[in-house]
């Protein structure tokens, strides 16, 4: 989730130079990473700012940046306010997250742009005390302004760089595996997500991608799909790939390793679920998806997805308020369990939405029911929540209704 914490406007990250031991282990608690977390602006420069503003208010042009400037910081702290990495309130981009092209944008990203106009800002004040008659007494003063705009957003040297991998020569114009993706829809599979952009902007963008490196609105089952983009667990099952690649929809899948290779059990998985990859020169793997792929896919608040593919493992976690499971040419039976009684004192009432019909699912405290679901997909919606910590104080702040655990029939 790369969104703006509210205290990155004033402390730097490890990518300024002014950042040191006492900045360090604060911006580590921000949301995302260095790379993503661009609010930094710092207080000399944000006085220089509310300066400049203050000297030129009288210009239309300073007015509509100021109201600009200020709607593109609220925006970039996402759908909720962050505080030091903690969640809190809702914020406007809650409002707008799903609409057309600004549900694929990351919201930090728009700092950019606050920082140009914010600079416009400063020189138009900077521009108006030049033409004073005493322009000359003010000359010093704006050259040392503008040093020390320059050194509090001076970045460390050298700045961190990557090399481009000789993996992704496997993928470059002419490449057997970039001919056989055929423009079709692909998931990414690389421990160098930043690499892969590169990629993408070497091959001008010819094919489509669906991953998860990067997401504005928080999706519990999205996040949990993380970990087979990242191969970072090492006991990953074949119905969880499927699930993953039922809900990314895509029609091949790219294994770019470059510092770490995925286990050779996983790599049999793939092989098993979607046959023979075609294999680069350089070691990438590309894998075409078949059309009567089977799997069972996962929207909205469902916790530790890899967990409940696991084999013979009776393993239920929580969901949240609203969620979606769809099963494509297989049955999978969704077990619900209401929680404890001191969690829940009514018990549940989840509504469920299927391709012809609704019903509402009403489970005492310690009841559970299991539905079974047929090649559809079905919308569940929990009528009530509750919030852990306000109950028990473990500091879990998540909107949770009910156990659920899941068992695909084979």
């Amino acid at each position: 989730m790369y969104v703006s914490d509210l205290l990155n406007f004033i402390i730097p990250t490890s990518i300024e130079q002014l950042n040191g031991d006492v900045f360090h282990g604060v911006a580590q608690k921000f949301t995302g990473n260095d790379y993503e977390n661009n609010a930094y602006l710092g207080i000399p420069v944000i006085i220089l700012w509310l300066f400049a503003v203050q000297y030129t208010w009288n210009s239309k042009l300073t007015r509509m940046f100021s109201v600009v400037f200020a709607i593109i910081c609220i925006l970039s702290m996402g759908s909720n306010l962050h505080v030091l990495g903690f969640s809190s309130i809702e914020l406007p981009w809650r409002f707008i997250e799903y609409l057309p092209l600004i549900k694929h944008a990351l919201p930090s990203r728009l700092m950019l742009y606050a920082d140009i106009i914010l600079v416009l800002t400063i020189m138009l004040a900077y521009e108006k005390l030049l033409r004073l008659k005493e322009s000359k007494k003010y000359c010093y003063i704006v050259i040392l302004c503008l040093v020390l705009n320059f050194i509090f957003w001076l970045p460390v040297q050298p700045f961190p760089y990557t090399t481009k991998p000789e993996i992704f020569k496997d993928v470059q114009s002419g490449a057997p595996i970039l001919s056989q993706i055929d423009n079709e829809p692909t998931v990414i599979l690389t421990d160098t997500f930043s690499g892969a952009m590169q990629l993408l902007v070497d091959t001008g963008y010819s094919f489509p991608v669906s991953n998860v490196y990067g997401f504005a609105s928080a999706d519990a089952s999205l996040i949990n799909y993380r970990t087979l983009l990242n191969y970072k667990s090492e006991n990953i099952s074949e119905d969880f790939i499927a699930s993953a690649i039922g809900r990314l929809n895509v029609g091949k899948v790219l294994y770019l390793p470059v510092h770490h290779q995925m286990s050779p059990d996983v790599i049999e998985s793939f092989n098993k679920l979607l046959g023979i990859p075609l294999i680069g020169d350089n070691g990438a793997m590309l894998w075409s998806v078949p059309l009567n792929l089977s799997y069972t896919a996962f929207s909205g608040d469902i916790y530790v997805l890899d967990k409940q593919f696991e084999p013979n493992l009776k393993f239920e976690d929580w969901a949240g308020e609203a969620w979606n499971v769809k099963a494509s040419k297989q049955s999978v039976n969704v077990t619900l369990k209401a929680p404890a009684y001191e969690l829940m004192q009514s018990g549940i009432s989840i509504e469920t939405t299927y391709d012809d019909h609704s019903s509402v699912i009403k489970l005492g405290p310690g009841e559970s029911k299991t539905i079974t679901i047929s090649n559809e997909s079905v919308k569940f919606r929990a009528l009530k929540t509750f919030i852990p910590d306000e109950i028990i104080g473990n500091n879990d702040t998540r909107k949770l209704s009910c156990l659920i655990q899941l068992d695909i029939i084979k």
